[in-house]
């Protein structure tokens, strides 16, 4: 009796490195494809994890998208230590009862706690901002008669109260309203000089 001859060790190993190598060539082009396009996107997922940390993933929201540093007012100036401007303000105040709107326009320069550039450049990129919407505040809250009052005390009065609060530190010294007027409109377009209204003068019976 005959028996069949078995495989040989060797030739079933040879068998399954056959099966390997065959499996190999066949997921070749996959795997090269895979890492070409790895190498060649690189530069772009590289880009694109800048404008998300920026706050800009999708490239166009520009410096002004979610977690982008606001721009620097450019109107902010450093003139020594102690003395700085914080910005021209162009400010609008609507009266719903008149219907007329108020615009003011003035530059406010001020005496602060920086004694050396650093601390000023260090105020503005933490606070410019801020500080400018509690100024816009502190005019649009500002009775008539504190914005035309000759020498704008109590008005200054107010900004500096409202910046410092909000600050928590008594940071300005004081503020000086430069080139200050105010302007007046019915149909919030042409504005002219604000012109206080006219008291009647009592009529004189003879």
């Amino acid at each position: 009796m005959v028996r069949p001859r078995s495989r040989s060790k060797g030739a079933s190993g040879w068998q399954n490195w056959k099966g390997l190598l065959t499996l190999l060539l066949v997921l070749q082009p996959l795997v090269a494809s895979a890492l070409a396009g790895a190498y060649i996107n690189r530069d772009m997922w590289g880009d694109w994890i800048r404008r998300l940390a920026q706050g800009n993933p999708g490239g166009g929201m520009g410096r002004g998208g979610l977690g982008a540093i606001a721009p620097r007012e450019p109107t902010v100036v450093y003139y020594g230590p102690g003395q700085l401007s914080l910005g021209d303000f162009s400010i609008y105040i609507y009266d719903p009862v008149t219907k007329i709107t108020l615009r003011t326009d003035f530059r406010l320069d001020s005496r602060a706690e920086c004694e050396n550039r650093q601390s000023f450049d260090a105020f503005v990129a933490m606070y410019h901002r801020l500080v400018r919407e509690q100024v816009m505040t502190a005019v649009r809250n500002a009775p008539l008669e504190e914005l035309t009052q000759s020498d704008h005390r109590l008005l200054k009065r107010r900004i500096l109260t409202q910046v410092n609060l909000m600050l928590g530190q008594p940071f300005l010294k004081s503020v000086d309203l430069k080139n200050f007027s105010l302007w007046e409109s019915a149909d919030h377009m042409s504005f002219l000089p604000y012109q206080p209204p006219q008291t009647q003068q009592p009529t004189t019976w003879q």
